[in-house]
């Protein structure tokens, strides 16, 4: 595991597509993940049916362990994260502001910020962006090459 030590040289220019990023992602975390981790699904939510056919959930016994277990989080990441086994276009860009905890996001957005700021300074706000986007729906591709059946 490489673990960024510095952030040295910094560009003279203002890195606002990094801090943009950071933002986005900080506010779908404190925003979203935060409340919905900890509140239980609805259950008139019909992802809640997709959400346990999909894993395989069909005894009540098994939807009582599943739903005891289970957050409205679960099912915003099932419909919003990127699932190779059922694709959406829109998940290939959702997916990139989803974290699984305060580790998962700290550690990205620290990378974000000592390498983002020299990336940008390098390729321009514009194309950045482009990179950043084009790269986490590549990355995301790549995940389903290797799971193809993940329905998670």
């Amino acid at each position: 595991m490489l673990l960024p030590i510095g952030d040295a040289p910094n560009p003279r220019s203002t890195p606002w597509v990094t801090r943009g990023l950071i933002a986005v992602n900080v506010a779908v975390f404190l925003l979203v993940t935060l409340p919905l981790s900890g509140r239980h699904p609805d259950l008139a939510d019909p992802a809640l049916l997709d959400y346990l056919r999909a894993v395989g959930v069909l005894s009540p016994g098994d939807i009582r362990a599943a739903l005891a277990n289970l957050s409205a989080y679960d099912l915003l990441v099932f419909e919003y994260g990127y699932r190779p086994a059922a694709p959406s276009l829109v998940s290939l860009v959702t997916a990139m502001f989803l974290h699984g905890g305060w580790a998962h996001l700290l550690g990205n957005m620290l990378f974000l910020w000592i390498f983002g700021d020299n990336v940008e300074h390098r390729l321009g706000h514009v194309r950045y962006l482009l990179a950043y986007l084009v790269t986490g729906i590549a990355a995301t591709l790549f995940f389903a090459l290797f799971v193809p059946s993940s329905q998670v």
